[in-house]
């Protein structure tokens, strides 16, 4: 452990310190110049990485536009396939009973007609 003493100015004095040379604040001043180009760099990488991610969250936003329009375009298009499936299964039913009431009216007519022949001798 090292031992402080104070003396006639109340400093408090290190006895196992030395003064600091002009080589010491050199090699001070360098390395924090390192570290301050190091922070720059930091700084613009991470500037870089910012714009990127906004880039790309603009691009996520515009898909997930386009995939709510295709979503709502695919719905209109079910939405329209079921209307005129209905409709299709209407008609058919109208054009089958058409031509069920001509069906008949043959048969009905072809048994008239054998009626008669037989009938009618």
């Amino acid at each position: 452990m090292v031992e402080l003493y104070q003396n006639k100015e109340e400093e408090v004095v290190f006895p196992d310190r030395r003064m600091a040379s002009s080589s010491d604040f050199s090699n001070l001043i360098t390395t924090i110049q390192s570290m301050v180009g190091t922070i720059n760099q930091h700084e613009t990488r991470i500037v870089r990485i910012e714009t990127k991610q906004e880039s790309q969250d603009d691009r996520l936003g515009k898909i997930e536009v386009d995939v709510r329009d295709t979503k709502d375009g695919v719905q209109k298009v079910l939405d329209r396939l079921t209307s005129h499936t209905a409709q299709e299964d209407k008609d058919r039913a109208k054009l089958l009973s058409y031509v069920i009431g001509i069906l008949l009216t043959t048969i009905s007519g072809i048994i008239g007609l054998v009626a008669t022949h037989f009938l009618g001798k």
